[in-house]
């Protein structure tokens, strides 16, 4: 390997420390061996210690702001509450209905008790979420009133559901299970949804409908049965599993449709076919032996035909150990980590020759933290970077081009030759421009002043999505101290057509409101939109994502997620690079601001938003490794949600459709770059190589065996 692999997941790339970009041929491949650039002078033999004022090492606060439900909407929920237990069904559902259409889009803590798994953990949900809830709970508290709030709801909710399942349009039969989902259609608007989901291969999204239609479909504590059973054999635990699937009294702690009267055995043999169809194929192994206890002799329509579910299902699991293994389509990189899942896999058989084929230098190696120790009052450097040469930058490729930009220019090579793709007359290797498909017209960028006195390192990632090259420019600063303004233009965002030598898209580039906005890292898109994170400064920072139309660059949606005090405390400038991460239709957001959160792509509605235990004591004087995690977007992998955020001293799992915590350690903190899951084991490393199950977060295996979690070790 190169001194020092990839920041992002990829198993197929690795990086070492030289101011060059360079290209090594192997059997299966290529690597690309890459490293930042300076902003300014040579780092190397600057003395910049003397530019610091000390100050006393600061604590972040633990406290985060979400946009929550107001007083004035929490005393209308406790009237209904009254209502109900008043026998006042009319009221009760009219008042719901209104705080519902009001405050839709605020949150409002989940927060049921028992939930072991989540008691350092709180998940937020929308009041319109919180609302359906109740009407669930009125099956169990109050059937009248649930019986008249659907006859009042019916009529619409039957329309947009024959509708939808006419024309076979998810919007629609999503209008059903966001707007009515109480209504007696909405569980057959989730059977429906599933079965579109399945076709298009969202098996997350499919599982996450079927698993709603029933409270009988997940385990007590919420979990998927694959996560509460796993390690267990149905058979030898069916006394104690039976009445988990049997009705429950107990009010389910995720949105579960109260009353279906569909075939929950259908539901279940699709639940089986989902797990074979991702390749989880445990999992299935476990849910078909809960289908064969609670329905050996179901049948119905599955895989394509009238079968029964049990000996069709298990014709398919034992076809379905015989697959191939998937992976990436070769020569194709196209954003960090290889997908917007964050989880790209490589091919296997990398045999990296010794000496490189070509080499272009790229400038000085960019600086960063060395001198932010003695600030804070302590000492050390990154996992694996100095701080006179940390690693900036992470190339793209596909088409045979490889592409890499810093904050002014963006590049692309030949891979086989090195040579520029688009070459420019009269200008040698040495200069900047060389191979450059895109330069500022503004020569205002300088973002060399005050250099040493910034908290974080510059992190340069692109998207490629069909010829189109999205890139984050300009200034790296998302936070800077109370008061003090910016002396350069602000970041921004760029699109290029690739095909047109890099031709400017329509409505591009991209530029915040005002000075007080600032865009994250690269943004990633679906083809018709783009998704980016935002912050604002303030006393606290504010984490948004926001949406643009690729075509125009018109902004469609903004929303809030959180607000909280950072590393840097408003005293030094901030260079923070958080990504998102795209699947399935829904966007995951790893703030460091105390919160992880799913948003729905179309709209930018939240799904939940769960938020983490911050690190307390300590803050950055305690030199702790997980304090530099600073690109560390959540990863992504069969309906689990990985995140080792740079406020939290380990790394948690949370379910995909719920937020749910699946599980936590908290003696991950060494652990800074989750580079991706293989063979059911999540591959992190840091002071160490570690190996934890995908499943469980247990510690399966580290080399070396011995390490340490302090700065500069």
């Amino acid at each position: 390997f190169a001194h020092h692999s990839l920041r992002a997941k990829p198993l197929s790339m690795f990086v070492r420390f030289s101011p060059a970009i360079r290209f090594q041929r192997c059997t299966l491949g290529c690597i690309l061996t890459c490293c930042g650039w300076a902003f300014g002078a040579h780092a190397a033999g600057r003395q910049v210690h003397a530019q610091f004022r000390r100050v006393a090492p600061v604590e972040i606060s633990v406290d985060v702001e979400l946009d929550e439900v107001d007083s004035a909407a929490r005393a209308r929920l406790q009237r209904v509450s009254a209502f109900v237990s008043d026998g006042q069904w009319g009221e009760a559902v009219e008042s719901l209905r209104q705080v519902m259409e009001t405050d839709s889009d605020r949150v409002i803590p989940w927060d049921l008790p028992g939930n072991q798994a989540d008691v350092d953990f709180q998940r937020f949900v929308t009041l319109r979420d919180y609302g359906h809830r109740l009407l669930c709970s009125f099956a169990r508290k109050a059937p009248p009133a649930l019986e008249l709030y659907r006859r009042r709801v019916d009529p619409l909710a039957a329309r947009w559901f024959e509708e939808g399942l006419r024309n076979r349009d998810e919007r629609m039969l999503l209008r059903v299970t966001g707007e009515l989902f109480a209504s007696s259609y909405g569980d057959d608007a989730l059977y429906a949804l599933g079965e579109i989901y399945l076709q298009q291969g969202a098996y997350t999204r499919a599982r996450g409908c079927w698993e709603r239609i029933s409270s009988t479909l997940r385990a007590p504590s919420g979990l998927p049965f694959a996560y509460a059973l796993r390690g267990q054999s149905v058979d030898e635990h069916w006394p104690e599993i039976a009445p988990w699937v049997a009705s429950r009294d107990a009010e389910p702690s995720w949105l579960a449709y109260p009353d279906t009267d569909l075939d929950l055995a259908a539901v279940r043999a699709r639940l089986v076919l989902v797990s074979l169809l991702e390749g989880s194929l445990e999992r299935a192994d476990l849910e078909l032996r809960l289908l064969t206890r609670i329905a050996p002799q179901a049948s119905g329509r599955i895989a394509g035909r009238d079968a029964r579910f049990v000996s069709t299902l298990e014709e398919l699991l034992a076809a379905a150990r015989q697959w191939p293994a998937q992976v990436a389509p070769p020569g194709t990189w196209p954003t960090f980590a290889g997908s917007y899942h964050r989880d790209g896999q490589a091919l296997s058989g990398v045999d990296v020759l010794p000496n490189p084929i070509w080499s272009i230098p790229l400038g000085d190696a960019q600086r960063a933290g060395d001198s932010i120790g003695a600030m804070f009052g302590f000492g050390g450097r990154r996992v694996a970077e100095r701080g006179t040469a940390v690693l900036a930058c992470f190339p793209v490729f596909s088409g045979g081009r490889v592409i890499l930009n810093d904050h002014r220019y963006i590049r692309s090579f030949d891979l086989s030759s090195g040579r520029p793709a688009f070459p420019v007359a009269n200008v040698d290797a040495e200069s900047p421009l060389y191979g450059a498909v895109y330069r500022p017209r503004s020569n205002r960028l300088d973002v060399s002043e005050n250099e040493a006195v910034r908290l974080g390192a510059s992190r340069f990632t692109l998207t490629l999505h069909d010829n189109l090259l999205f890139a984050r420019m300009g200034s790296p600063i998302t936070g800077r101290p109370l008061g003090e303004q910016p002396v350069v233009e602000s970041g921004y965002v760029v699109g290029l057509d690739m095909r047109a030598q890099g031709k400017q898209l329509p409505g591009f580039p991209l530029r915040p409101d005002d000075d007080g906005w600032q865009f994250e890292g690269a943004p990633v898109t679906d083809g018709v939109r783009l998704f980016i994170g935002m912050r604002r400064s303030g006393v606290r920072s504010q984490a948004y994502v926001a949406c643009y139309d690729i075509h125009t660059g018109r902004r469609c949606w903004r929303r809030k997620i959180s607000a909280a005090e950072t590393q840097a405390h408003g005293q030094v400038e901030e260079i923070t690079s958080n990504l998102l991460t795209l699947s399935e239709g829904t966007l995951y957001y790893n703030t460091n601001l105390g919160v992880v959160a799913a948003l729905d792509e179309f709209d930018g509605d939240v799904k939940w938003i769960t938020r983490y235990p911050r690190t307390g004591p300590g803050g950055l004087a305690s030199g702790a490794i997980h304090h530099f995690r600073d690109l560390n977007p959540c990863l992504s992998w069969r309906g689990i949600v990985f995140v080792a955020p740079a406020d939290f001293r380990g790394m948690f799992a949370l379910d995909a459709n719920t937020g749910q915590v699946i599980w936590e350690n908290s003696h991950a903190g060494d652990a800074v770059h989750l580079l991706g899951v293989g063979h059911g084991n999540l591959i992190a490393s840091g002071s160490q190589l570690s190996w934890f199950d995908a499943h469980t977060g247990q510690l399966r295996n580290r080399q070396p065996a011995t390490g340490s979690n302090r700065l500069g070790h």
